[in-house]
């Protein structure tokens, strides 16, 4: 083993030797709609692919653009693999600059127990634009558009709740969700149409989702619960983020359109597109193809916001803390909002894997019942940072090195 010469990027052994099992399930097929950045694979399949040829097959088998398959249990002196590690990336220069002058950590880790953990991501204080203005996408509820300052920073997770934290919540906690006390959730169907359904809920959403998926079927008292549920493993407070956090995390101080800027790139985020037809659903008329007609695992585009944190639009809404008003920018102070005293819906952000590019935008708002209960409804989660110390104040949250997107 690498007594022979490397390829040009240092490895040994990719043709021939044993080949090597892949990730992806096989479709012969999948090039013809695969996306250009970052692709997944197709979302299933019968048999897995394997790469690079090995002792028993010809030259031609061990071509680098040779693809094959088998049935994932396959065994045979011919098979063996290779493994990858995302390679740490640094936090944004802006944030790592901000932390260095504050004494604070760029990047935290919530550890929420049975090695489950949250990766959190450092926004710093400062001002923005909220709302809309000279957009012509623009709603009346973004209207006017006003300065805000955020005077305090904060963390903010660096993607959405995922299955498997809420998992660890609702078995610690042995708790039912409203999904699931009802025994009934909503469903898309065909094209833009609704309907209930019996049985689902996060964990049976009715499309498949794998532990790093954004949980969903969330009502913004299921969020509240694990927030408090957080707080206490936490030693300090987790909760949803306000509609003003949230819009400055997700277009900093520069007041983009989008989290990654000012144009549309649909192909980095989870939306209404070609993968969404192809499941059946006619919603929406974006021609990319993202390769998730549903939920995608969190970071699974390059679509990082100014703080770092990724899918801020799409894939799945995000609750905010706040009440919605339609007419509360007219009226919202310009330090540290925290949304109308009293109301009856509450704020949804972020746009979802069913939305197009106009419910993308940082400044959309949307009211949500807190009890409804949809398949792309999410949270993600903040954190106060420390104030007067250099380091965190507890043991459960914790530094932790930058990683990159999954």
């Amino acid at each position: 083993m690498g007594e022979k010469k490397p390829n040009a990027w240092g490895l040994y052994d990719m043709h021939g030797n044993v080949s090597e099992w892949c990730q992806d399930w096989k479709d012969e097929h999948y090039y013809a709609y695969s996306p250009n950045t970052d692709p997944q694979g197709p979302l299933q399949g019968y048999f897995r692919m394997f790469r690079g040829g090995s002792w028993n097959v010809d030259a031609a088998s061990c071509g680098s653009a040779n693809r094959l398959g088998n049935t994932p249990g396959t065994r045979g002196s011919y098979l063996g693999l290779r493994v990858v590690v995302g390679a740490p990336q640094p936090a944004p220069a802006v944030v790592a600059a901000y932390a260095k002058a504050h004494g604070l950590e760029p990047t935290m880790s919530l550890d929420l127990g049975a090695g489950v953990k949250m990766e959190m991501v450092l926004v710093p204080a400062g001002e923005f634009m909220m709302g809309s203005a000279n957009d012509p996408d623009a709603e009346p509820p973004e209207k006017p558009a006003h300065k805000v300052k955020i005077s305090q920073p904060f963390y903010i997770g660096k993607y959405d709740v995922t299955v498997a934290q809420f998992k660890a919540f609702a078995e610690a906690m042995k708790f039912q969700t409203e999904a699931e006390k009802r025994n009934s959730g909503w469903k898309m169907f065909g094209g833009n149409q609704w309907g209930e359904v019996a049985g689902l809920n996060w964990y049976n959403p009715s499309f498949k989702q794998e532990d790093d998926h954004p949980v969903v079927f969330m009502t913004w008292d299921d969020t509240h619960e694990f927030c408090k549920w957080a707080t206490k493993l936490a030693g300090r407070t987790v909760r949803l983020p306000t509609e003003a956090e949230w819009e400055y995390a997700a277009r900093g101080p520069k007041s983009l359109k989008y989290p990654w800027g000012d144009k549309w790139e649909g192909i980095i985020a989870n939306v209404a597109d070609a993968s969404l037809r192809r499941a059946g659903i006619n919603q929406g008329g974006i021609n990319e193809d993202d390769g998730y007609p549903y939920t995608s695992p969190g970071g699974t585009y390059k679509n990082a916001s100014w703080c770092g944190a990724f899918d801020m639009a799409g894939n799945v809404y995000q609750f905010c803390q706040d009440y919605f008003n339609e007419k509360y920018y007219g009226e919202s102070p310009a330090l540290d909002p925290q949304g109308p005293a009293k109301g009856v819906n509450r704020v949804l952000r972020g746009g979802c894997w069913n939305c197009g590019p106009g419910s993308c935008r940082s400044a959309r708002r949307m009211a949500s019942e807190p009890g409804a209960c949809f398949p792309e409804r999410g949270f993600r989660v903040v954190v106060a940072a420390p104030t007067g110390a250099a380091k965190p104040e507890t043991a459960n949250l914790k530094p932790e090195t930058p990683a990159a997107g999954r």
